[in-house]
């Protein structure tokens, strides 16, 4: 499974999730300057004591003597603060 599929399935099913007793909290990601900004967002929530945090960021960096800014995106998948594959989830 990718962490793409996972946050899917987080945002379609939310409510579900949250009636049978999982605690999800989303959070927005927006900072930066104007040589760097990061927008995305980040779910996290707790499991038969585990920790998770999956989301995603796009980042742009920029300065006055480039061409042309530099832009990626990110995501992550964590299990008690440590990255973790999702099929190890």
């Amino acid at each position: 499974m990718r962490r793409e599929d996972i946050w899917s399935f987080i945002k379609k099913n939310s409510k579900e999730l949250i009636e049978i007793g999982i605690n999800l909290k989303f959070e927005d990601i927006q900072f930066g300057d104007r040589y760097h900004n990061e927008s995305g967002e980040e779910c996290m929530f707790d499991i038969f004591g585990d920790e998770y945090s999956v989301g995603y960021s796009y980042i742009t960096d920029d300065d006055d003597d480039w061409g042309q800014a530099e832009c990626y995106h990110v995501d992550w998948c964590r299990k008690n603060g440590e990255h973790s594959e999702p099929i190890e989830l």
